[in-house]
């Protein structure tokens, strides 16, 4: 008895209530202080964080929320942004992704508007097996060329192969398609936002050998 009444103490100790907290940045941790998810405006992007070791992010400018596994190293999350143009034009996007191990994205569930165009499926990706060289991916210049951006990519194993999509593209079709090991689209099924459907059947060269309709 004595014991249950310890322990309620310690937990109503380690308890504040609060009726509005804010903040520009909110990390939850572990007793032991790692890390397991962030929730942070657009100025306090965490970056990527490896094991606790910070490597700056090349492209991310939204605010959001990540999560980490157990060894205190990045597993996905989910980003959002929006805003009107000097022109008007509006824009709102979100993204929630997952990512293997000491890699990068392979689920992605995404949904973007850009002025009148509209995306938004869930993406399948593959990564390799190895970690990826986040400090060698992060020396990549902003300018650097083709080449060189692909050379660096693969050297630092961070290449991303579509293996699948589900969802409608900017054009308005309704589209299910699946790609090989190497990326190159095999199958698809689509409806156009007239109503035309077909199922399409590719060769290793992005060739439609067969097409199904009804």
């Amino acid at each position: 008895m004595l014991t249950a009444v310890g322990t309620q103490a310690r937990a109503d100790e380690d308890t504040v209530r609060m009726g509005h907290l804010v903040v520009e940045r909110l990390d939850i941790v572990e007793p032991d202080g790692t890390i397991r998810q962030a929730l942070y405006s657009k100025a306090r992007d965490p970056g990527i964080l490896i094991r606790g070791q910070r490597f700056p992010h090349p492209s991310r400018t939204q605010s959001g929320m990540l999560f980490f596994n157990d060894e205190g190293s990045e597993v996905g999350g989910l980003v959002y942004a929006g805003e009107r143009a000097a022109d008007g034009t509006p824009s709102s996007g979100g993204a929630l992704s997952f990512d293997a191990y000491e890699q990068d994205q392979i689920v992605q569930v995404i949904g973007v508007k850009d002025g009148e165009r509209q995306l938004s499926g869930m993406a399948v990706n593959d990564r390799p097996m190895a970690p990826m060289d986040f400090g060698l991916l992060a020396s990549l210049p902003a300018d650097a060329s083709e080449e060189e951006a692909a050379r660096v990519l693969a050297a630092a194993n961070a290449q991303n192969t579509r293996r699948g999509f589900f969802g409608r593209t900017w054009d308005g079709t309704s589209l299910v398609e699946l790609r090989d090991g190497e990326g190159r689209k095999r199958l698809d099924m689509r409806v156009t936002p007239g109503g035309e459907a077909a199922i399409r059947f590719y060769d290793e060269t992005g060739t439609v050998t067969r097409t199904l309709e009804p």
